[in-house]
């Protein structure tokens, strides 16, 4: 059955903008991205003439910064924020309150992950539960003097989860070693709401045996000193814990970390989808060894469902992607190159999803429905990043991108279009050029 593509697509040309036809992927495929540049004067969304059989419609150069629903992409053009339909080109303005609410607080946490453009769309490492507020949008959460305080937002009542913070044992914020070399520069947030924005986990760093260092901030006109718990190597690192404490009743609860060398590093911590256990990567200070382990709401022992390794260094691979079934699919270079695996619930690995001997370098969407897994990667040059769609089980691999170059895709909700910004292959040319598009599959 022959599958056709429609994509809209905008370039950016060294800094100028310049709309760009949107056409027909069914094109042959021997130059996909041989397009005319056309006259600036033609409005969003023009009706398409018999000569241009190809066109789907025109837009303008605009800044695309995700999507609004499964139909429509959100532009911000002229200062204000339209939502376009992906298949037409029609444009409206933004006018839901709500919406608009939610997505500043969206992009006022936003940081630039392994997606490199669009809206974040899931919590990432230190950014946890959609931001400081809880799922439900009840509560809001802050690290006031080391300690861990909620407040309700209707009745604005304030409450202290922690109570032996200082400046050198912080819960829920990092210190100068979690945040420069584990959660990553300006990421400073480590609490986590649960789904059910019942409870919240967290990290307690405790720097008392971390030495202190001395540096000059030699961008002041008068420079002045500044002290920071700063460890050199073989020095001692800040002591970490893992607690779980209950919104409700201020419970807390502790992971028993004792089977663990005493510099163990917590490198990303999560939940799973129910609400009821907490899951966490732990590894030695070297990082040649990463515990992929659970902890329930009690506390306790963690589970340690599976070991991994590779034969250097092992590193956060990302966060772990949960189905409908309890199975989850997670990141490993342990083959020497980074693939998806997936594992049951009780983590018995059950197939890779990719393999071979090139990197799955990001995973862009699962569709359950249909049993797909997007990603993206390197099976046709290292040179290259395009994008792929896999069967969950590791079959019927079939690459969804057209041309050289390094595509950087995101997807709409329901998987059935995605935009991708297109940088020029390194083979063919150097280019300051950017190419957008927005596709279906049918």
């Amino acid at each position: 059955m022959k599958t056709r593509c429609f994509f809209a697509a905008v370039v950016l040309a060294c800094g100028f903008g310049l709309p760009l036809q949107a056409v027909r992927a069914d094109m042959p495929l021997a130059n996909p991205w041989s397009f005319e540049l056309l006259p600036t004067s033609r409005p969003l969304a023009t009706p398409v003439s018999a000569e241009e059989e190809t066109e789907l419609f025109r837009v303008h150069c605009s800044t695309i910064v995700g999507w609004y629903d499964a139909e429509h992409f959100l532009q911000l053009k002229n200062g204000r924020l339209l939502k376009v339909a992906v298949l037409t080109g029609k444009s409206e303005p933004v006018y839901d309150q709500a919406y608009l609410t939610a997505m500043l607080e969206v992009l006022a946490e936003k940081r630039r992950d392994d997606k490199g453009f669009g809206p974040i769309a899931d919590p990432q490492k230190g950014k946890g539960g959609g931001g400081p507020g809880s799922p439900d949008g009840k509560w809001t959460a802050v690290v006031r003097g080391g300690n861990l305080v909620i407040t309700n937002k209707e009745t604005k009542e304030e409450k202290k989860l922690t109570h032996d913070g200082s400046d050198i044992v912080l819960n829920g914020k990092t210190d100068w070693v979690y945040e420069e070399e584990l959660y990553g520069r300006g990421n400073k947030q480590v609490y986590w709401w649960s789904p059910d924005s019942k409870h919240i986990a967290f990290l307690r760093l405790d720097d008392t045996n971390v030495p202190v260092f001395t540096i000059l901030d030699n961008t002041q006109r008068s420079q002045t000193p500044e002290r920071w718990r700063y460890p050199k190597s073989g020095q001692k690192n800040p002591t970490v814990k893992l607690g779980i404490v209950n919104i409700a009743d201020g419970k807390l609860n502790w992971a028993d970390l004792a089977g663990f060398p005493e510099d163990l590093l917590i490198s990303r911590v999560g939940w799973l989808p129910d609400s009821k256990s907490v899951y966490a990567y732990f590894q030695d200070r070297p990082q040649t060894w990463l515990d992929f382990g659970t902890v329930s709401l009690e506390g306790g022992q963690p589970k340690i469902l599976f070991r991994d390794k590779t034969k250097a260094w092992t590193q956060d691979m990302g966060k772990v992607n949960f189905l409908g079934n309890g199975d989850f699919i997670y990141f490993s270079e342990r083959s020497g190159y980074k693939h998806l695996y997936r594992y049951t619930p009780d983590g018995k690995l059950k197939n890779a999803v990719t393999s071979g001997d090139w990197d799955a370098r990001s995973l862009q969407k699962i569709d359950e429905e249909a049993g797909l897994v997007y990603f993206s990667g390197t099976k046709d040059g290292w040179l290259d990043s395009q994008a792929y769609k896999v069967k969950l089980d590791g079959t019927g691999m079939e690459r969804i991108t057209k041309g050289d170059g390094t595509h950087e895709v995101v997807f709409s909700p329901d998987a059935k279009f995605f935009v991708t910004r297109i940088a020029a292959s390194a083979r063919r040319r150097v280019s300051r050029c950017t190419v957008m598009t927005a596709h279906l599959c049918d």
